[in-house]
């Protein structure tokens, strides 16, 4: 099933979350591993602080037709909430209007590709994030929409 995340609410929630922590002294920013900072090198994810289980990967085809319904495999260490979208190729974060599969369906899942061609990536992202931050995406590879 595909389905439209909204992120306004969490997204507000966490703002607040975090203005608490700095507020509060917070503790140091963290920063990204080499595991983190490779993790889009290929279309299994290395394992690290996100998915400490083992290789993430994502299974579908290299090239779609925009706007149909593809089929989209994974393995690995995933959690209740993780889900599966498509980006854009450069994209830093999930569009709060993103169509994608959440991980309780079972893999796999059918997604709806972008009804714009070009260059994408599938992401595995923790759940109740936007991916944007490099420790959230958990497994990422490219895929055509034509």
């Amino acid at each position: 099933m595909t389905r439209v995340r909204k992120f306004g609410t969490q997204a507000a929630a966490l703002g607040a979350l975090a203005v608490a922590i700095a507020t509060c002294g917070g503790g140091a920013a963290a920063t990204p591993s080499a595991a983190a900072a490779t993790l889009g090198a290929s279309a299994e994810a290395s394992a690290g602080p996100t998915n400490p289980g083992g290789p993430i990967t994502l299974d579908a085809p290299d090239q779609v037709k925009r706007g149909t319904e593809f089929s989209v495999g994974w393995t690995g260490p995933v959690v209740l909430g993780d889900y599966v979208t498509v980006v854009a190729k450069g994209a830093t974060k999930v569009a709060p209007d993103a169509a994608y599969i959440n991980i309780t369906v079972g893999s796999p899942g059918k997604l709806l590709a972008p009804s714009t061609a070009g260059d994408y990536e599938l992401w595995l992202v923790k759940g109740d994030t936007l991916g944007d931050l490099p420790e959230f995406i958990k497994a990422r590879r490219p895929i055509t929409v034509q």
